[in-house]
């Protein structure tokens, strides 16, 4: 996000210096309003869109996941860059990581699987996700959502 410069950004959006300044005290505000709307978009309104829909724990993970993939990831790696390189990112990164994967040892939980066990593969489902990102053809949705599917039965508890 170094690239982020106020004088750019306020001519691309056809602004002045001061108007932009109407809305943000500086550059640090900009960039803590960028990440909250990420985190809020991407996060909580998922998270909240997954649990109105209802079903089952083993349903609800299952699309949460479906969900998580229909993407491109492109914003997600571009934070995750940002955040390895500003600490105050970087914070604000571990925060949302830990609350989407609690979600996730939630639902596993909820599947029957102990804390730890639930824990453990909701760490591995949530890393699989963000490596499918880095790792595939992103315009190959379907193969990311037929890894995810493979995944998440794997993780759910065997009969």
């Amino acid at each position: 996000m170094s690239a982020i410069r106020i004088d750019r950004l306020a001519k691309a959006l056809g602004v002045t210096r001061g108007s932009f300044y109407w809305h943000f005290e500086d550059r640090a505000a900009l960039l803590r309003a960028v990440l909250e709307k990420w985190d809020t978009e991407t996060t909580d309104a998922t998270i909240a869109a997954n649990e109105v829909q209802g079903g089952n724990a083993p349903m609800r993970l299952l699309r949460l996941l479906e969900t998580c993939v229909a993407d491109d990831g492109r914003l997600e790696m571009s934070v995750r860059a940002w955040a390895g390189e500003d600490m105050k990112s970087s914070a604000a990164l571990a925060k949302v990581d830990t609350r989407r994967i609690d979600y996730m040892k939630e639902l596993l939980g909820d599947c029957g699987l102990s804390t730890a066990v639930a824990e453990a593969r909701a760490r591995v489902i949530y890393l699989a996700w963000l490596g499918a990102y880095a790792a595939s053809d992103k315009s190959d949705v379907a193969g990311r959502t037929d890894n995810m599917r493979a995944l998440w039965r794997m993780a759910l508890p065997t009969a």
